[in-house]
């Protein structure tokens, strides 16, 4: 439990976007499956118009605005994309379990 909990502040930590973003629209997709690095700098060079990917140690950062024309970035496009399971939480709820 100790380490589970040291992984979700450690993501919440190196979450890339600054201030100047909705936190309440920023949400972290973590697996128990090693996604090689390759695949996470392939996607993170697409375009998803107003949403955002980022690949980092822990899980992957998205953000995805209220007012995005067409949302593609989701638990089940990464899950296929990369072919494994995920599970996306906001960065206010990993916030709050980092405190307990």
């Amino acid at each position: 439990m100790t380490e589970y909990c040291k992984q979700l502040e450690i993501a919440a930590q190196e979450n890339p976007f600054d201030g100047t973003y909705d936190s309440s629209r920023i949400h972290l997709v973590f697996t128990n499956e090693q996604i090689p690095k390759s695949s996470l700098l392939e996607l993170s060079r697409e375009s998803f118009g107003d949403e955002e990917f980022y690949g980092g140690q822990e899980c992957c950062y998205l953000y995805l605005p209220r007012d995005a024309q067409k949302k593609r970035l989701n638990t089940n496009y990464l899950e296929k994309k990369f072919g494994i399971r995920m599970t996306m939480r906001k960065l206010s709820v990993i916030n709050r379990l980092t405190k307990f």
